[in-house]
């Protein structure tokens, strides 16, 4: 296949011809495990394509019901990586369905899924890749070479996620790699500005929020030690309202408590998708202190809600937020004291306008209707034998 040197993404045109007068075909479409925030799941509910039959599968046990979900995958039950009861069951509904193409998520399900229904059964195989490279343990690279050897297209949720794999992982990945950014829900995100958020609102502050989970990719303890700073130095009243929960909660909440900030930040835990965009639509800042990241879902949504932007100075929020944000290095919370700082001193006049810029860059490269599309392209080009 034919590529711009320029540019390893850009590949040309699909020659769809032969594979619009076959018949549908069937794709199992394997994720780790059912949760309010994920992200393969929610792109899921918007494969509508009478060329596909979608078949979601869930490798782990689940507390989570799934009722916000349209699309309810099958569930393994899986109590570990390695439970053999669950691998077998896998086994077993792969037979039954007898898919065209499997769509792999995640590591250990992607590496039984591929095993299973690649290797053994010879099903067309997609494998998507969601975080930086940079960052993940040996055992996950040797895992995810399994699979990624055996699909016939690897996709990347951004560019930056794709430069992060060593050299001679993308030369043995070659031109089966491709970029498919995450992709929002724009009609929900917009819907959920009557919601409840989960916290006190209206408040005559300035709520500055940030969404994720609580451990230390995300960098939470630097923020709280930044917004500190912001809290001595400023004279308008505020509050840092962190959604999300983890491992790294009791360190989170033991720093807010040293530095004396209680009545200034709040911890909502882990709330539903829906609870989190209204939640959106009552900040008036959003931060994104992360270490590193493969999209960053959150920071997007934010956008999508017309918010303004301080984000780590990290590759892959560069490339996708772009010029919309104000930008703040990770390893420094001074960094982020002085960019919140900017905002505060712009007032409201000035955040509507980034808000304004953050939510065009976020309609016009990542809807989730696109991404959708980009996926069904890709189960029938290989399905196609492309």
């Amino acid at each position: 296949m034919i590529q711009d040197r320029r540019n390893p993404f850009l590949r040309p045109p699909l020659i769809l011809n032969s594979i619009c007068d076959m018949e549908s075909i069937t794709v199992l479409y394997l994720v780790g495990r059912v949760a309010p925030t994920s992200i393969p799941l929610e792109v899921a509910q918007f494969i509508e394509d009478a060329r596909v039959r979608l078949s979601p599968v869930a490798f782990y046990k689940t507390q989570y019901s799934g009722e916000s979900l349209e699309v309810t995958p099958v569930c393994m039950e899986a109590e570990s990586r390695f439970d053999i009861s669950a691998v077998h069951r896998l086994y077993r509904y792969i037979r039954q369905v007898q898919p065209d193409v499997l769509h792999v998520h995640h590591t250990m399900p992607a590496f039984w899924g591929a095993l299973l229904g690649r290797g053994m059964m010879r099903a067309r195989l997609v494998r998507s890749e969601h975080n930086n490279y940079v960052y993940r343990s040996p055992g996950q690279r040797a895992i995810n070479t399994v699979s990624q050897g055996l699909a016939d297209r690897v996709l990347c949720n951004s560019q930056n996620t794709y430069r992060s794999m060593e050299v001679w992982r993308r030369r043995l990945l070659g031109e089966k790699c491709s970029v498919v950014y995450n992709g929002i829900d724009v009609d929900r995100i917009d819907r959920a500005n009557s919601g409840d958020p989960p916290f006190e609102d209206p408040y005559d502050g300035v709520t500055v929020g940030s969404v994720g989970r609580f451990i230390d990719q995300k960098n939470y303890q630097r923020l709280v030690q930044a917004f500190a700073q912001v809290v001595e130095r400023s004279e308008r009243e505020g509050r840092l309202v962190l959604i999300g929960d983890g491992d790294k909660r009791e360190v989170i909440e033991k720093e807010v408590s040293r530095l004396g900030i209680q009545e200034q930040v709040v911890l909502t835990g882990e709330v539903n998708r829906d609870t989190v965009y209204a939640a959106l639509h009552a900040f008036d800042l959003f931060i994104v202190p992360s270490l590193w990241e493969g999209f960053c879902n959150a920071a997007v949504e934010a956008m999508t809600a017309g918010l303004p932007i301080v984000c780590s100075d990290i590759p892959t929020l560069r490339e996708v937020v772009g010029d919309v944000a104000v930008y703040a290095n990770p390893e420094r919370p001074e960094s982020f004291t002085r960019a919140m700082g900017t905002l505060l001193e712009e007032g409201k006049k000035g955040w509507g306008k980034r808000g304004d810029e953050a939510r065009s860059r976020a309609l016009e490269q990542y809807s989730i209707e696109r991404t959708a599309k980009q996926y069904v392209e890709s189960y029938l080009q290989v399905a196609n034998g492309g």
